[in-house]
């Protein structure tokens, strides 16, 4: 059979997802600098508004991981992937504290958990008995190409673009 096995092109379409979450998680860091200058913040302002967003991101994943039991992996997938998309928008059009603690630690929390790898991981697992394995760590090789390529890419656009530009151009 020459034919690729359709699990193969799920597989590769988490790996984009995560891909571009990950990259996303990981590139906060190019937009301290800039958010903080913008906004009259303090870097520990903001870098508690981060923490807490990885924190109830932790938090939410087991939560996802039930409810792609429940409802399946492709409304979790899409509806995170609009959650994401709005909160991240949003966030190019805070202009106090408070909308990033809002923004932040609830919408792009919620969008990356129900983006992440855990739901990639709950679909791949159903889709592959046989090289399980190597289509799981297709999204381990995806989460970590987006830390490394997108960080650069997220950095280059705010040193050309401004830093509320890169966000929308994410």
């Amino acid at each position: 059979n020459t034919r690729l096995f359709h699990g193969w092109w799920i597989a590769a379409s988490f790996a984009v997802v995560v891909f571009l979450s990950s990259g996303l998680r990981f590139s906060v860091g190019p937009f301290l600098k800039p958010m903080v200058a913008d906004l009259g913040l303090d870097r520990a302002s903001l870098s508690l508004v981060i923490a807490l967003e990885l924190f109830i991101y932790g938090m939410l994943i087991p939560f996802v991981g039930r409810l792609v039991d429940k409802v399946g992996a492709r409304a979790v997938t899409v509806a995170g992937a609009i959650v994401l998309a709005t909160s991240v928008a949003a966030s190019g059009l805070a202009t106090e504290l408070w909308h990033l603690y809002l923004i932040q630690s609830v919408g792009i929390a919620l969008g990356l958990s129900a983006t992440g790898p855990v739901v990639g991981a709950a679909v791949i697992a159903r889709w592959f008995v046989r090289r399980r394995a190597t289509a799981m760590s297709a999204l381990g090789s995806a989460s970590m190409a987006g830390m490394s390529l997108l960080v650069p890419v997220v950095t280059w656009c705010i040193l050309t673009l401004g830093w509320r530009a890169a966000y929308g151009v994410l």
